[in-house]
């Protein structure tokens, strides 16, 4: 595979050796939240090449989080136990709830952050003032939370048939 889900993992555990260094200063939380949405973007081309997306096609997105997560609307999930094999939309992802105390915070609203004004990943988190985002903390969960989703959910991914 191209796309590895062990590699986004490694990307959060730094992430979290960064958070748990102490007091954050304004570039250790940019550096904070660049790794949770590398890792993001990453998680995201892994569940849509394990679906069956083509790489070329999955590239062609190039780091835009949101179109990747809008591509797993081409894709389902397995919901049926082994005797009835049902299906249901990989978008579910959207309502994982990433944090209880942030109300609305989830995956599917934390990922369209740039369309609600967050600075565009990767360059304007990366370069230039400091990024507007959602606080890092909570964008370090949310990469969490899509991990979590890929390691359960991912296993029976697929391109949807009607699609």
């Amino acid at each position: 595979m191209e796309y590895s889900l062990g590699f986004a993992k490694q990307l959060i555990q730094s992430a979290r050796v960064l958070k748990g260094s102490g007091h954050l200063i304004e570039e250790s939380k940019r550096a904070l939240l660049y790794l949770s949405l590398l890792s993001i973007e990453i998680s995201l081309k892994y569940l849509l090449e394990k679906a069956g997306v083509p790489v070329a096609q999955i590239r062609r997105r190039s780091h835009n989080i949101e179109t990747l997560l809008e591509d797993l609307g081409h894709c389902e999930i397995s919901a049926g136990s082994i005797k009835r094999q049902q299906y249901t939309p990989a978008t579910r992802i959207r309502a994982r709830v990433v944090n209880p105390m942030f109300g609305g915070a989830t995956i599917g609203n934390l990922l369209a952050g740039e369309s609600k004004g967050a600075s565009r990943y990767p360059n304007e988190v990366r370069y230039g003032p400091i990024p507007q985002n959602y606080p890092p903390d909570l964008m370090l969960e949310c990469a969490e939370a899509v991990i979590n989703w890929a390691e359960n959910e991912g296993m029976t991914i697929r391109v949807r048939t009607d699609a």
